[in-house]
Parts: C-alpha cells; structure tokens; sequence
C-alpha cells in the first residue's frame, strides 16, 4: 500500500532561533533538503513554504505495510534529506507542529490525510 506523509512546521533559523536567519538562507536549505529528497529516489517528494513565516511543509510517498510504518518511512526520509543538506544542527532545525499520513489510491495521486495521534 502507498501512503502520503505531510510533515508541517517552522524552520528555527540561526543561533537565536527563528527569524534570526534569512528567507535567502531558509529558501536556499529547502531547496538542498528536495535534492536530497530526489537523490535518495523518494517518490512524490514536495518542500514548500511560506518564507516570511519560516513555514515548512514536507511531503513524502512511501509504500508501506500500514499507517505507522507509513509515518516511520516518512520521517526517516525527511530527517535523513534535511541532515544531509545541513539541517537539525544547532543553526538549523524544523519545530514540526503536525504530521499527516493517508493513503494513496491506486487510481487518484492525492490522499486521504489524517493527522497522526501523539505525533508531530
């Protein structure tokens, strides 16, 4: 079965947190973390964000037997790409307020999300 994984939240920036880096910095980081998401062969991979509100969303595809092994594929892409293009250092990390897991329809590319419980 293939399921979405949405993981949503704010890019702290910088030694002091959030707003203490730029948009420059934060666009140029996302921009790092989808090629390591292209690298590493994840399908449907999606980084967006609101620049100005350091907003980050993050969605991965992954087959997998179930919603938590679904959820637990999709945060160890996504950690792995944004530790590889720098992230989750001291200067940078992504304070995750939700994440959504759904599955995908064979016939549809969009899926079902539902916010995952105690996660996120």
């Amino acid at each position: 079965m293939k399921y979405q994984v949405l993981f949503q939240g704010t890019a702290r920036l910088g030694p002091g947190g959030a707003g203490s880096g730029s948009t420059e910095e934060l666009e140029r980081h996302l921009d790092d973390v989808m090629k390591e998401l292209v690298e590493l062969h994840v399908e449907d991979a999606a980084v967006s964000a609101t620049l100005a509100k350091s907003e980050v969303e993050i969605s991965v595809t992954v087959a997998a037997a179930g919603l938590e092994d679904a959820l637990a594929q999709g945060s160890d892409l996504v950690r792995t790409a944004i530790r590889t293009a720098g992230g989750f250092t001291p200067a940078w990390s992504i304070h995750w307020r939700s994440v959504k897991t759904g599955e995908v329809q064979p016939d549809s590319s969009s899926a079902n999300l539902a916010s995952a419980a105690g996660r996120g």
